[in-house]
């Protein structure tokens, strides 16, 4: 009875000490991941409505703005050096342009906007 009582005990220690070891070579075979393992990506922008498309409407406003300004500059520049008679008219003209391109630019940057609400917007394959 002694025998077996000893013959257990050592299998039972060669058992754990196979499965410490087992265990230890699995372990180490364990590889670091991306925090977005399942593919979700839990930044800041991805709760605030899709930041990084809102955020390339913004700079195309501020470039388009830009040029607009640039280019109303120019056009008062080219009415100064008209004729008396015609640089008020050329003015006025001017100004009603410059307001057009503002309120298009600004339909331009909403409709913009607009879209990145809909990314995706499918009907679940349907």
């Amino acid at each position: 009875m002694q025998k077996n009582l000893k013959l257990s005990r050592t299998v039972g220690r060669i058992a754990f000490a196979l499965a410490l070891g087992l265990a230890t070579v699995g372990l180490t075979q364990c590889r670091l991941m991306d925090d977005n393992v399942t593919g979700v990506d839990l930044d800041d922008k991805a709760f605030h409505g899709g930041g990084t498309c809102q955020d390339r409407c913004r700079e195309q406003f501020d470039i388009d703005m830009k040029k607009e300004r640039a280019r109303h500059e120019q056009a008062k520049d080219a009415c100064e050096k008209k004729k008396s008679t015609d640089r008020e008219d050329c003015k006025k003209a001017e100004e009603e342009l410059h307001k057009k391109n503002k309120d298009r630019i600004k339909a331009e940057r909403k409709t913009c906007k607009s879209k990145c609400y809909n990314e995706g917007g499918g009907h679940g394959g349907r």
